[in-house]
């Protein structure tokens, strides 16, 4: 009786984490380039079982529960905007911006001139060059970036966007917002198979519809839960109370 209440409580505590999960895609379902997250569950027995009568290990019941938060690297929709400092890219490929505490990968491509003349992001952190230095860009002057990501204003050369494509994108690690950082022992190779849009970004690839369609499903999973805790607990409360008492007493 007491392992089906832990069943309840850890099923209970996993679709509570997949709710923070689901509750959070949705808020950055209009960030561009966020990359959804998505709970992996899966059935773990326990750290302890019980000991039958002759000594041998009694397995318990498994107990469900979220293992880790997988990132869904899957493309979102690109959107046209216009603004030549927009890019989006079609391929596996991910921007490189530069800031106090270094390099970060990003697939938002909504980027700004900065007041020292660097491209960057909207927060300051400066767009990096294929040679690793900041992207600078002339005041003034029409700033043309081809699908190679060479970037040229007014005809002239200013350098070409570094963009690189993680050996394993399940090892870099999701900071706040839509920027990854990388591990030292992750091997980050230029990518040669994408294609950059200017005046386009590319949007979330949360999908809202279906996230509030799970937000309902993993509230109905915990009421389900909540059921069953509240049934074993009434069971438990009669067998503590009831048996074993005298007939009439």
């Amino acid at each position: 009786m007491v392992s089906g209440l832990q069943t309840a409580a850890s099923a209970m505590d996993a679709q509570n984490e997949r709710l923070a999960v689901l509750a959070n895609n949705l808020a950055n379902a209009t960030a561009a380039g966020y990359k959804a997250d998505q709970a992996e569950f899966l059935t773990s027995p326990r750290a302890a079982g019980s000991v039958s009568p002759k000594g041998s290990a009694a397995p318990l019941p498994e107990l469900p529960g979220m293992v880790h938060t997988r990132v869904d690297f899957s493309p979102g929709p690109v959107r046209e905007t216009g603004n030549p400092l927009d890019l989006a890219l079609e391929g596996r490929g991910l921007f490189v911006v530069r800031g106090e505490n270094g390099n970060r990968l990003t697939r938002a491509g909504t980027f700004t001139r900065l007041s020292d003349g660097n491209l960057g992001t909207h927060d300051g952190m400066a767009v990096a060059g294929s040679d690793g230095r900041p992207l600078s860009l002339p005041n003034g002057g029409r700033v043309e970036i081809d699908e190679r990501g060479n970037v040229s204003v007014e005809g002239t050369q200013m350098g070409t966007l570094m963009i690189v494509e993680p050996r394993d994108l399940t090892k870099l690690h999701k900071e706040a917002g839509t920027r990854f950082s990388v591990p030292a022992d992750l091997d980050v190779p230029t990518a040669t198979d994408v294609t950059v849009r200017q005046g386009a970004i590319e949007q979330s690839n949360v999908n809202p519809i279906l996230t509030l369609v799970e937000m309902i499903d993993a509230l109905r999973v915990y009421e389900a839960a909540q059921k069953a805790a509240r049934g074993v607990d009434e069971t438990v409360s009669r067998a503590v109370n009831d048996v074993g008492r005298p007939n009439g007493a």
